[in-house]
């Protein structure tokens, strides 16, 4: 599978159109001048945010911003927890599991205080 991105070298502002591609454990990046390679586990792929192009981060301050948001979740699967981020079940489970803390927390320390107050009495 062959994707259309933006890959920026971080010491120009130039944008280069490129191709990437997945052979194994790396990334093959290719475009009218530039060919790099490089292992998936070196690479930083930020969660997505929003309807924003995914970034690719390498190591040297490159960056590639891939449009295709379908596409790059076919060829470089997310992790679970970034699906986890975007659910909004998942979100109010954690909201609920706080709020019960927290009237735990709330409760037991009333009861504490309550018999810290009774015995300095």
């Amino acid at each position: 599978m062959l994707l259309t991105a933006v890959y920026y070298d971080g010491r120009q502002a130039r944008p280069h159109p490129v191709t990437l591609c997945v052979e194994g454990d790396k990334l093959l990046l290719q475009g009218r001048d530039i060919v790099r390679r490089e292992n998936l586990a070196s690479l930083k792929i930020p969660p997505p945010l929003g309807s924003t192009p995914r970034l690719i981060l390498f190591a040297d301050g490159g960056r590639c911003e891939v449009a295709d948001r379908q596409g790059f979740a076919e060829m470089l699967p997310d992790r679970a927890l970034a699906g986890m981020e975007n659910s909004w079940w998942y979100a109010l489970a954690v909201l609920l599991l706080t709020l019960s803390l927290l009237v735990a927390l709330y409760l037991f320390a009333l009861q504490h205080l309550t018999l810290h107050i009774m015995w300095m009495r």
